[in-house]
């Protein structure tokens, strides 16, 4: 395990490498390290305490200033222990052996920019704040566990304008893999700055959550489609009303393992509306089908 996961280690290093080195010095951007301290300020354990820190400064009304994620300037790849502490450690948080709680990311991008790390916080701090329904709401977009989902959700001139001034975001999937958002080449966007609309995004908890249970190897992880598991999320909640997180992932679950249209058979259906009618809640209706009940079914689903 210790070997395999230092080959992920070389291999994510030389991605990043790659990304933003500068060859010939044309680029003349720095290179930051986003730290996300909310439930674990990683720091001290990778010995950068020295370091200036230049934190995004989200409105306190949505984060608590000891809980917003700040950059730290990083020097060349190979040269800078830093770096490789920082993989390391985002790496055992991939794998869940750190302090922080399964899922949750401090070490969250490697990003590249010709600006000031200062303007870089600024704007970042600015798209975090977005609106919906009257209600200004927090935007955790540099989450690595939300920017393995974006590109399925928005365009890439959209996450452009969601990451300016930044050149290069390298961040590391949940697969372990390094991620790389290449956006200095790309032409400029079309058209006036439009907000990002929340609701595209509000079940990304749940979808991760989806994922989380699948349990998938790295190459069927790169193959879902997680843009139909936010609509199977919106179907079973038009459906049959549901309200609580756990409901919304099981349903999205059930989808994916037995079948789209799974709660279209007539003894699941009926199953789901008495309990709807008693006021119960249509999934613990559902999950009290046996095994044998869902042998039974996928024999006549063919599957």
């Amino acid at each position: 395990m210790e070997r395999q996961l230092s080959n992920t280690i070389d291999a994510a290093l030389q991605v990043i490498a790659d990304a933003v080195r500068d060859v010939d010095g044309s680029k003349r951007w720095s290179v930051h390290l986003l730290i996300d301290p909310t439930l674990a300020d990683p720091l001290s354990l990778l010995e950068a305490e020295g370091r200036e820190r230049v934190r995004v400064s989200i409105s306190r009304t949505l984060m608590s200033e000891a809980h917003c994620p700040y950059l730290v300037p990083v020097r060349e790849v190979g040269r800078d222990p830093l770096i490789d502490a920082a993989l390391d450690r985002a790496m055992c948080e991939v794998e869940g052996n750190s302090s922080v709680p399964p899922g949750a990311r401090s070490v969250c991008a490697f990003i590249a920019s010709r600006v000031s790390a200062i303007e870089i916080a600024r704007s970042l701090a600015r798209r975090a704040a977005v609106s919906s329904g009257g209600e200004r709401r927090l935007f955790r977009f540099w989450d690595p566990r939300v920017m393995d989902l974006l590109p399925q959700f928005i365009s890439f001139d959209e996450i452009r304008n969601l990451v300016a001034p930044v050149e290069r975001w390298c961040w590391i999937a949940r697969d372990g893999r390094a991620e790389v958002l290449e956006l200095a080449d790309a032409s400029p966007a079309s058209g006036p700055h439009r907000p990002l609309d929340p609701g595209r995004f509000m079940n990304f908890g749940r979808i991760n959550k989806v994922i989380d249970s699948l349990n998938l190897d790295s190459a069927s992880y790169r193959k879902i489609d997680c843009a139909k598991i936010d609509r199977d999320i919106r179907a079973g909640e038009r459906r049959w009303r549901l309200q609580t997180e756990y409901e919304m992932v099981s349903y999205a679950l059930h989808r994916h393992l037995v079948g789209d249209h799974f709660d279209d058979d007539d003894e699941v259906r009926h199953l789901m509306e008495s309990a709807v009618q008693k006021g119960d809640s249509p999934i613990v209706a559902l999950e009290s089908l046996s095994e044998q009940f869902w042998a039974s079914f996928s024999g006549r689903q063919g599957l």
